[in-house]
């Protein structure tokens, strides 16, 4: 995760594109038992939440989001 700071850092100074994979979401998920993506399943929600709060306070931390002063203008879930 400390990786995604970085690259976005990056590109703010030079201009490269950013993607994912797994269709956004996190490897991991994949292989928790039992979980069922995308889907109002209590573990689902408890895991993308904790997951969720995690990024966004780090991207606060490195002062990525416009609002203070970084590149980043909206956030997607």
């Amino acid at each position: 995760m400390k990786d995604s700071c970085r690259l976005r850092k990056k590109k703010r100074r030079g201009g490269m594109s950013l993607w994912s994979s797994n269709s956004g979401l996190p490897v991991w998920l994949h292989n928790i038992p039992g979980i069922q993506l995308r889907t109002a399943s209590p573990l689902y929600v408890s895991e993308m939440k904790t997951f969720t709060t995690l990024i966004v306070d780090m991207m606060k931390r490195e002062t990525l989001f416009a609002s203070q002063g970084g590149p980043i203008i909206l956030s997607q879930v």
